[in-house]
């Protein structure tokens, strides 16, 4: 029966325990979930903030710019109702000057008309007459003219005709002196062209004549150099043979002086190098000195 109580004790405690860790972990996701929810809201809260900033932005500048568009309407009216009004006063005043001044024009037209018109009758009606006299008067003038021109050629026809030969040969002479001017002055420039090509040739010749004696010139003074220079290298590698062998019999003679010193006074050869007192031969110093020069 104890152990039975016990049980029913220990179920009960552990039951407690576990609605009371239950009941904690329910506030605990209560709260963690108030405070997710918090933060959403608090985020939705934001972005509705920044949209309602941005959308009343957005309707502001549309109602300014509808604003400025009625605005610009309205003066682009107002100027255009202002010039048209102008531009009527304008064309208007045009026309009141352009009637005025074509009315004067007019009248001074008809006034200068009606004076011709006085004139032309005048000469119509008064001066006929005197035209048919005139103009009878300058007929008669022309035929009297040709009747004197007429007995005057008659009279003096001899002279005449000399008049008329001396300008014919005037004439004629003129066109021959031009024309022989014209042939001296090709002949001459065909002479000065035959005469001036025939200098070129000339000229060429000389020059080719010269240029060629100076080229063999410089090509015999050439095989002259190139003469000397090679019986100088000649010389020169003739000099050095002799010295090479010079030389090498004077370091040969050294070398063997040297082991024969070496033997006699060591009793053997001794690999050491040499002293300030072991100098070459007064030959060899000689053969080196003229290497050096050639």
């Amino acid at each position: 029966m104890v152990r039975k109580l016990q049980k029913a004790w220990f179920k009960f405690i552990h039951l407690k325990k576990l609605r009371a860790a239950f009941k904690g972990i329910v506030t605990l996701q209560r709260l963690f979930r108030t405070q997710g929810d918090y933060k959403k809201f608090q985020k939705l809260r934001n972005n509705t903030i920044k949209i309602q900033r941005h959308w009343r932005s957005f309707t502001a500048r549309r109602k300014l710019q509808n604003q400025i568009i009625a605005a610009t309407k309205i003066q682009r009216w107002w100027k255009a109702k202002f010039l048209r009004m102008r531009f009527v006063r304008i064309i208007k005043s045009m026309r009141e000057i352009n009637r005025y001044w074509r009315g004067a024009v007019a009248r001074k037209k008809a006034r200068g008309l009606k004076c011709a018109k006085y004139i032309i009758e005048e000469i119509l009606n008064k001066g006929t007459r005197k035209l048919y006299i005139k103009v009878k008067k300058v007929a008669v003038v022309v035929l009297q003219r040709w009747v004197r021109g007429h007995l005057c050629r008659c009279k003096h026809y001899e002279k005449v005709q000399q008049i008329r030969k001396a300008k014919h040969d005037f004439v004629y002479n003129r066109a021959a002196i031009i024309i022989q001017r014209n042939a001296r002055g090709y002949l001459t420039r065909r002479t000065v062209k035959r005469m001036r090509r025939a200098a070129f040739y000339i000229q060429g010749f000389v020059k080719m004549r010269w240029l060629s004696t100076i080229f063999l010139q410089l090509k015999a003074a050439a095989i002259i150099i190139q003469r000397a220079y090679r019986s100088w290298i000649l010389k020169r590698h003739a000099i050095h043979s002799r010295l090479r062998e010079f030389l090498d019999s004077e370091s040969n003679i050294y070398e063997t002086t040297k082991l024969m010193e070496q033997i006699v006074l060591y009793g053997s050869i001794r690999d050491k190098k040499p002293e300030k007192s072991e100098l070459p031969s007064q030959g060899f110093k000689i053969g080196i000195l003229l290497l050096k020069e050639y």
